[in-house]
């Protein structure tokens, strides 16, 4: 797979959305990330964390996915998809969303964002910041459990351009005499 991530696009058709409306399966609670070192980004299927927008991503802008059999992957766009882990630790993971059938998490992309995978008999995933899981084997292969929560109503996810590159946030809605901002 070609090395790409997926990008905000700051047009007004950032809203625009290429897959189809799931949000059916918003009853969808519990997840688990697959751990897979030979993906080049993270990738998710349309149907994961159905309730979290996503963002249109131009033609000229999409990576050149294909799967281990050189058959080329559908991309409908990118993702940030706010979960937590069982202990109720939050994660931002950013997602190209993708004609796959499960989340998967890519090794090379974690280890850029500065996490650390651990194989071992008890298999983890820890970052610098505090952030750090159990991971579940399951025939060979790694497994994150996550809650696919979404923002709690009273919050919201915020994607923004920073000078470390694209940054999520999470803060409080405020409500003024506009309404929530």
């Amino acid at each position: 797979m070609q090395h790409q991530h997926c990008r905000l696009q700051r047009s007004k058709h950032r809203n625009k959305i290429r897959a189809p409306d799931m949000s059916m399966f918003t009853n969808l609670k519990k997840d688990e990330l697959m751990i897979d070192s030979g993906t080049a980004t993270h990738l998710c299927p349309i149907w994961f964390a159905s309730t979290t927008q996503t963002y249109d991503i131009p033609e000229h802008e999409r990576p050149n996915l294909r799967t281990a059999t050189e058959d080329p992957i559908e991309i409908y766009g990118c993702k940030w998809a706010y979960m937590t882990k069982e202990s109720n630790q939050q994660i931002v993971i950013p997602f190209c969303v993708c004609s796959v059938s499960q989340p998967i998490l890519s090794v090379t992309r974690l280890t850029e964002q500065g996490f650390t995978i651990h194989l071992s008999e008890q298999p983890t995933i820890t970052h610098p910041n505090g952030f750090e899981a159990r991971l579940r084997a399951k025939g060979g292969t790694y497994f994150l459990p996550v809650s696919n929560t979404g923002t709690q109503s009273n919050y919201k996810l915020d994607v923004h351009d920073a000078q470390q590159g694209i940054k999520a946030t999470i803060s409080p809605i405020t409500l003024t005499r506009e309404g929530a901002q």
